[in-house]
């Protein structure tokens, strides 16, 4: 399968994404029509594009951002990738909120350690920032929005210490009824066992080290794009299933899956001419 057919879907992705969250923000500001998960006369207003779901909209964002970051230059990628993180701060996702701080800190960390002038430049952005912050009262706005989400952020905490009490009736092969959590990785911990628990992170794992290897020895710009943006997509889906269960969520899930057998097991055929054999690139 050709690199191109997915950079044309995420194109495709991209426009639709940009029109549908707007078209959402323009009818509840000039219409007041509420998104799904909208209240009135709150602050918690989330909006999710296409898919009116906020959590799984912050999935596709990431995949749109990595790609991006790639794919334009310029002005452009700077109105792209701002357009983009705007959108992800209105999904009130704070799954999506701490991953995207681990991302711009771990990219600001790697082009500092590169460059000691962007580590100058990074260290004064991140003071004015917080000059900023204060000024327009973040801090005050954080805590209305802790507040509001209090009872949604307890339903994603895992009961831990109940089922420890009890391991020897789920550890090593699951709980005889299924369980369901926000937490998929808990849940599929007391729902499976330790046996699969354990399986299944050295098979994500495995996934995960194949997308990011076929993405580091990718040359071509197009190929870098997707598979930049799949990178990403694919890490926060499997990191950020802590919280939410994206592992069980369409179409977040089939995307994921789809995109990480075809690397797997080297179906991709790449702008550069390069192919992928279990993870590992190899140029023709």
């Amino acid at each position: 399968m050709e690199i191109k057919s997915f950079d044309k879907f995420i194109s495709f992705l991209l426009f639709y994404a940009l029109a549908t969250n707007a078209i959402e923000i323009f009818l509840f500001i000039f219409f007041g029509r509420l998104p799904e998960e909208g209240y009135p006369n709150s602050i918690s207003v989330r909006f999710g594009g296409w898919l009116d779901a906020p959590n799984d909209f912050a999935a596709l964002l990431f995949l749109l951002m990595g790609w991006s970051s790639y794919r334009y230059q310029g002005v452009k990628r700077i109105l792209i990738e701002g357009s983009l993180g705007i959108y992800l701060i209105l999904t009130q996702s704070l799954t999506g909120y701490v991953f995207l701080a681990i991302v711009l800190a771990l990219v600001v960390i790697r082009r500092a350690f590169k460059n000691y002038h962007s580590m100058a430049l990074a260290i004064m952005m991140f003071f004015l920032l917080g000059i900023l912050a204060f000024r327009l009262h973040t801090p005050d706005l954080m805590i209305t929005l802790m507040q509001d989400k209090s009872n949604s952020i307890d339903g994603h905490v895992f009961p831990l210490n109940e089922w420890i009490s009890r391991v020897g009736s789920w550890g090593l092969f699951g709980n005889s009824s299924y369980q369901f959590y926000e937490n998929w990785w808990g849940s599929a911990l007391v729902n499976f066992g330790v046996l699969w628990f354990v399986i299944s992170i050295l098979a994500f794992t495995y996934l995960l080290f194949s997308v990011w290897k076929r993405f580091r020895c990718s040359t071509e710009r197009t190929d870098k794009a997707v598979l930049c943006g799949f990178t990403l997509f694919s890490v926060y889906c499997v990191v950020g299933s802590l919280n939410l269960p994206f592992l069980m969520s369409f179409p977040n899930n089939f995307l994921l899956y789809v995109f990480c057998f075809l690397v797997l097991f080297g179906k991709f055929q790449g702008v550069s001419r390069g192919k992928n054999i279990s993870g590992v690139c190899v140029q023709e």
